[in-house]
């Protein structure tokens, strides 16, 4: 694992080598496409003019050919460098899926338990027994005060009304 995460961050400062290049060349106030690699290679005649011919086309694709070896395609992470490439999905892999699984068994492993979710079942028959053993009813009749509940029941001609039978 450290040599992977050494080999990326080593791959990464390279790559970052030129970011910096053409950061520095901007904020010095000049053009960040002149002064670096040649024109040819920055994007040719369309970006910087110069005498320099662009090369042939049998020579880009020799270069292409040389580079890409068999129909090499990028991952996302390099459009020039296959081996950067290849290390920088290997390293989002081994991050994204890896320490994620790692992160997750931890959490089920060390989280809370949740065998106690019947607690309060327990509270209640504890209560209960020892409501029981001082010789209390088990609820209070006093539990809702009884004028609120008749208050909120209808009356016997809205129940006849709305076609319920009451058999007492």
């Amino acid at each position: 694992m450290a040599g992977l995460t050494r080999v990326a961050t080593f791959r990464l400062s390279l790559y970052q080598k030129n970011i910096n290049l053409i950061c520095i060349r901007s904020m010095a106030g000049g053009s960040p496409y002149v002064g670096g690699s040649p024109p040819n290679l920055t994007g040719g005649i369309f970006k910087e003019p110069s005498a320099t011919p662009p090369p042939p086309h049998e020579e880009i694709s020799e270069w292409v050919k040389k580079e890409t070896g068999n129909n090499w395609k990028s991952l996302g992470y390099s459009q020039f460098d296959p081996k950067y490439d290849r290390e920088m999905h290997h390293l989002m892999l081994f991050l994204t899926i890896t320490c994620t699984l790692v992160l997750i068994s931890f959490i089920y492993a060390y989280g809370p338990k949740d065998s106690f979710n019947d607690w309060y079942t327990r509270e209640a028959y504890l209560l209960l027994r020892e409501r029981e053993a001082a010789g209390v009813e088990p609820v209070s009749k006093e539990l809702i005060d009884p004028e609120k509940v008749l208050a909120a029941l209808p009356s016997d001609e809205e129940l006849k009304a709305a076609g319920v039978v009451i058999n007492i």
